[in-house]
């Protein structure tokens, strides 16, 4: 009985210092893998927070589930005497994306812009051309030479008219309006001489 006691002591002492050795092990090799790990991410860091960054600013661009783009919006703020279809010309050398900048605003009739308002300018193509363009259409009426740039109005003619004949767009009566300073754009007259301008 005395050799089995001895026999397990020997066995107990041989696993307790084979699990003491384990443990120091463990213990080091977890140092080791702590001090790697933090060594690698000190030089990670710097090259992943501008990332983190870029994806924390994306996700405060989403409001109510909407996405808006990251680029830089155009504002624009209205003038004395500004009206959406000449800054529409200006800006996108067609007065038609008029539409556009009124969809963009939430404007529902053009002729309610005050001085001083700021307008978003969406990032758009432009539209039919309405700056210096005379359509095939216009040009085979003859009521628009591209020489003399004059217009003798006819009877039942109005500037709207007048406008989709010479540009191909309506909404063009405000140049001539302007071009001939005609206060009021229902006051024409058969036979007078309006200048078309280009």
């Amino acid at each position: 009985m005395p050799k089995t006691n001895t026999t397990n002591l020997n066995y107990r002492s041989l696993l307790f210092s084979k699990i003491k050795e384990n443990y120091n092990s463990f213990a080091l090799g977890t140092i080791i893998f702590l001090l790697i790990t933090s060594f690698g991410l000190s030089l990670v860091l710097p090259k992943v927070r501008p990332l983190l960054t870029k994806i924390s600013s994306n996700e405060s661009n989403q409001i109510k589930g909407k996405t808006f783009p990251t680029k830089k919006i155009r504002t624009y703020v209205i003038q004395p005497g500004d009206q959406l279809f000449l800054i529409a010309e200006k800006i996108y050398g067609s007065g038609l994306n008029m539409q556009d900048i009124m969809q963009a605003n939430k404007i529902s009739n053009p002729d309610q812009i005050e001085v001083g308002q700021k307008i978003i300018i969406p990032d758009v193509k432009s539209r039919f051309p309405t700056v210096g363009i005379i359509t095939e259409t216009a040009a085979k009426t003859g009521k628009v030479t591209e020489i003399s740039e004059k217009y003798v109005v006819k009877e039942g003619d109005d500037l709207a008219k007048i406008a989709l004949e010479a540009y191909g767009d309506s909404y063009a009566w405000v140049k001539i309006a302007g071009a001939n300073n005609l206060i009021n754009p229902d006051d024409l007259r058969v036979g007078m001489i309006l200048i078309i301008p280009r």
